[in-house]
């Protein structure tokens, strides 16, 4: 048998442990505030226009997540269906039930009991 080590790769890029809560937010903070003002003076910037690029991006976003909440709303209402369409299909079990007859019934015990299945040969 061979004895295979294995190394986890992603420990050294973690670096969670060394940055604290304050340090991440601020970072993010500076990136999402930094990519606004980018995208705010590119405007004149011909080709490099990042804020045209950002809105056509936003659209494209708003209309893909409509377009999504309308498929979510097409598959609850064909659940709902089908859970309806089982529901009246089958019969419902409301009646109180039978007394068993006794054995002093009109019935003959051959019409009473079934019969025993005959084997074909």
């Amino acid at each position: 048998m061979y004895l295979v080590k294995k190394k986890n790769i992603y420990i050294p890029l973690a670096f969670n442990k060394r940055m604290n809560k304050w340090s991440e937010l601020l970072l993010g903070l500076i990136l999402i505030i930094g990519s606004i003002f980018v995208a705010f003076y590119s405007q004149a910037w011909g080709a490099w226009n990042f804020w045209t690029a950002a809105g056509t991006f936003f659209k494209g976003g708003l209309f893909w997540f409509v377009l999504m909440i309308g498929v979510l709303f097409v598959l609850l209402g064909i659940s709902d269906l089908k859970e309806s369409n089982n529901h009246q299909s089958q019969p419902q079990q409301h009646q109180a039930p039978q007394p068993q007859a006794s054995m002093n019934n009109s019935m003959s015990d051959s019409q009473s009991s079934p019969r025993p299945l005959k084997r074909k040969k």
